[in-house]
C-alpha cells in the first residue's frame, strides 16, 4: 500500500514539474549512459552467476562434485578422477569468462567516449563566471565571445501570477519590471561533457552533430523552422526523416 502510494505521489510531481529553459535542473538525473554490465569488484560473482545459469555447466558441475565426494570420501567409490570432468569444465568457464571481460572492456570504453563528448550549451556570462568550477567558453561560436541580447520585462498579470513557479527558480539575471521596459543580457556558449547535460539546458548542434539527450527543437537556421536527423543508430535508416 505504501509503495503504491509513494509511487502515486512521485507521479502527481513529475506531472507538475516546470522546467526553465536555460536552468540545469542538476538536483535531477544527469545524462550519463552506462551499457556496461560489471565492475572491477561486481565481475566475478555476477559473470560466475551468469554461466551458471547454463543448465550445462551446472550439470557436468554436479556430476564433478559427486566424483570428487566418491574419490576422496568413503561415502561411495568412484572410479573415475573428478578432474577428468572438473578440469575441462574449468577451462570452459575460463575462457568464457575471459570473453565476457574483454566485451565489458569495450563497453566501458564505449560508454567514456559517449559520455565525454564535446557538447555546446548556451548559458548566461554571468553565471559562468561566477561559478565556482573552472567552465569553458567553446571558441567555435563567435570565437568564444559572449553576445548580448535584448529582452522585452513583461509584468506577470493577475492571471499569470497564479501560475506555480518552481520552488528552487533562481536567475542571476536582475530584472525590475517596475522601471525597465527591456534588459540588455549577455549570453555564452559553454563548452561541456555529454554526461553534464541536465534537464532544462539549451543546446546548440550543428550539422552532422550526434543529438546528445532527449530534446525538443526550439529553432532552426532552416527556413521554415524544419531540421533532418539519421536513424541510423536506432532502426540501422541512413534516410534523412
Amino acid at each position: 500500500m505504501d509503495s503504491s502510494a509513494n509511487g502515486l505521489r512521485s507521479l502527481q510531481e513529475e506531472s507538475n514539474r516546470i522546467l526553465i529553459l536555460g536552468n540545469s535542473e542538476t538536483n535531477g538525473s544527469d545524462n550519463s549512459v552506462c551499457t556496461s554490465k560489471y565492475s572491477i569488484l561486481t565481475f566475478f560473482p555476477k559473470a560466475l552467476r551468469e554461466q551458471f545459469r547454463r543448465v550445462g555447466n551446472v550439470y557436468f558441475l554436479t556430476i564433478g562434485v559427486i566424483m570428487f565426494i566418491g574419490q576422496y570420501t568413503d561415502a561411495w567409490n568412484s572410479s573415475i578422477e573428478p578432474w577428468t570432468t572438473l578440469g575441462p569444465l574449468g577451462i570452459v568457464i575460463s575462457v568464457s569468462l575471459l570473453q565476457e571481460g574483454y566485451a565489458d572492456v569495450a563497453r566501458h570504453r564505449n560508454d567514456k567516449k559517449t559520455n565525454t563528448h564535446p557538447c555546446i550549451l548556451l548559458k548566461c556570462a554571468e553565471d559562468l563566471d561566477k561559478s565556482d568550477k573552472k567552465r569553458v567558453r567553446d571558441e567555435s561560436v563567435f570565437n568564444g565571445k559572449d553576445i548580448e541580447i535584448s529582452l522585452d520585462i513583461h509584468q506577470r498579470s493577475e492571471d499569470e501570477s497564479n501560475l506555480p513557479l518552481p520552488k528552487a527558480y533562481t536567475t542571476s539575471v536582475s530584472i525590475d519590471v517596475k522601471n525597465e521596459k527591456t534588459k540588455t543580457v549577455k549570453l555564452a556558449f559553454e563548452r561541456v561533457q555529454r554526461k553534464d547535460i541536465y534537464a532544462g539546458d539549451i543546446v546548440l548542434m550543428k550539422s552532422h552533430d550526434m543529438v546528445p539527450a532527449d530534446i525538443i527543437l526550439l529553432a532552426t537556421s532552416n527556413q521554415g523552422g524544419s531540421a533532418y536527423i539519421e536513424t541510423s543508430s536506432i532502426d540501422g535508416e541512413t534516410n534523412l526523416k
